[in-house]
């Protein structure tokens, strides 16, 4: 018996072992020992394994609101707004990949008919460390070490108003 369980991890140790656990996939290396005494043949002695988890690429979803902050009416899609209004803008986004991300970057232009409102951007962040800026028009947030769900999925919020022309 334990010959066939030798030549079985011997067989399987030439072509590998991949399974599925989840949405990862585990890829299994195995190593088999064998030793032979002068006029016997090979005999089975030891053998061990290392798995190299393959996980699933980053995903960055984005979620973008706006908030008229004269009306409260807040929407993922539109707000009425006259001139004079201040909108805030709100950007929720979320690695739901299980991978971690080095760095990703949000970008948003304010919108030609309208004025950034000045030092109103901010930002949170969980699992990843960011900041977010504003220069001639354009909203950046550079995060980096943005955690996957394999490691406690990263998060954050960025924030900026601007006023309707």
């Amino acid at each position: 018996m334990k010959r066939v369980l030798v030549a079985a991890a011997v067989v399987v140790g030439l072509v590998g072992l991949v399974s599925i656990a989840g949405a990862a996939v585990n890829v299994v290396n195995w190593c088999t020992s064998t030793y032979e005494l002068s006029g016997s043949s090979a005999v089975g002695s030891g053998m061990d394994s290392a798995i190299a988890r393959v996980l699933t690429p980053p995903v960055i979803a984005v979620t973008k609101l706006a908030k008229n902050t004269r009306t409260g009416v807040m929407d993922n899609y539109q707000v009425a707004a006259v001139t004079g209004d201040v909108i805030e803008f709100t950007i929720v986004w979320a690695n739901t990949g299980e991978a971690a991300a080095d760095t990703i970057v949000l970008s948003d232009y304010v919108p030609s008919a309208m004025t950034y409102v000045g030092a109103s951007v901010s930002d949170t962040e969980v699992n990843a460390a960011g900041a977010a800026s504003e220069a001639g028009g354009l909203v950046r947030y550079v995060a980096t070490a943005v955690a996957g769900t394999d490691l406690g999925a990263a998060n954050g919020i960025v924030k900026f108003q601007a006023t309707v022309n």
